[in-house]
């Protein structure tokens, strides 16, 4: 008797504190898929804490829908959502062309520290296709390639989220990657890379994408750049106020940049300089502070490396120590 009442006294703490948004609760399943599919129009899934849900085959997510743990919180770690060792694709991937799609306050975690080939989770969460997407307050880690992904989308945002643990194929992808989404605002993260460059895991990266902040990030011990845009990839991109230590090649890479703003970021300890811009047009570099990177000793300085055309370039209050913190650079990397 005294069992059932602990039982009953259980349940109704746990209803007096859930979410009130909740139309369906997930207690431990391997079916995640006919959850959402029996949501109402526009429903929220709610994962139960410490529940036991393991994805064999993608989640796909429609229009209209929520999934974040059943009662609010800072810490996602009771409410979790796996990946089975046969998973084979993304945890969880946005049906092609929907919109409003948020997840909040669980944790995914991929198969791959324990499966040795592409067939394991490479994403937890992708975007593909989507139209106001949020990821607020998400715990990732351990998958193949990347943490979160978005892909031909629109109005994106990714805050307040932890990732790690991430990038076994050992190719130079970030935690973050978007490509070809039009505007995007990422920040409040925290990134936490495995150490193991140069090359491997990455931070946050942006390919060819428009009207993208990237701000208030606090970013460490990645593979690759910490922060990276490629071949005139994100013009306008502003990357601000972000704190990034021990990546072990460029805290911040950008190549062929145009209208760019980088500012208040603090770098430190980065393999090569703090920062470098291969290629530049229109953009300005202020405010920066860099420490004591360029631990591997090829640039001749550790703050800011300038290399190729440097057309209609700001550089202006950038600090630090050691000195020199601005250079040329010609060498390969």
């Amino acid at each position: 008797m005294l069992g059932r009442i602990a039982v009953l006294c259980t349940a109704l703490s746990l209803a007096s504190v859930a979410n009130a948004a909740c139309d369906l609760f997930v207690p431990g399943t391997s079916n995640l898929q006919a959850y959402v599919d029996g949501l109402p129009p526009n429903g929220t899934l709610c994962i139960d804490p410490n529940a036991d849900v393991w994805v064999y085959s993608s989640v796909v997510v429609p229009s209209g829908i929520t999934i974040q743990a059943a009662i609010p919180t800072n810490d996602p770690s009771a409410f979790v959502i796996k990946a089975a060792q046969q998973l084979t694709g993304p945890v969880f991937i946005t049906a092609n062309g929907s919109s409003n799609i948020t997840f909040r306050d669980i944790e995914v975690i991929g198969n791959g520290s324990t499966n040795s080939s592409n067939n394991s989770s490479a994403v937890g969460v992708f975007l593909l296709n989507t139209t106001n997407a949020v990821i607020d307050g998400v715990w990732f880690k351990n998958t193949w390639r990347m943490n979160a992904a978005a892909v031909s989308s629109h109005n994106v945002t990714i805050e307040n989220s932890r990732f790690a643990d991430m990038g076994y194929d050992a190719l130079a992808q970030g935690a973050i990657y978007i490509s070809q989404v039009d505007t995007a605002s990422i920040h409040d993260n925290i990134v936490v890379g495995r150490n193991n460059g140069p090359s491997g895991d990455g931070g946050i990266d942006c390919y060819q994408s428009t009207s993208v902040d990237i701000f208030n990030n606090n970013i460490s011990n990645t593979g690759e750049s910490s922060i990276y845009t490629s071949g005139s990839a994100c013009p306008g991109i502003a990357i601000y106020n972000n704190a990034i230590t021990n990546s072990n090649e460029w805290g911040i890479d950008m190549v062929n940049i145009n209208g760019a703003t980088i500012s208040g970021n603090v770098v430190t300890n980065s393999f090569f300089a703090g920062m470098v811009v291969w290629d530049g047009s229109n953009s300005e570099v202020s405010n920066n502070q860099f420490y004591d990177n360029n631990r591997g000793g090829y640039i001749p300085c550790q703050g800011i490396a300038k290399k190729g055309t440097q057309t209609g370039m700001i550089y202006k209050g950038n600090t630090g120590s050691p000195t020199p913190i601005e250079c040329i650079y010609n060498g390969k990397f």
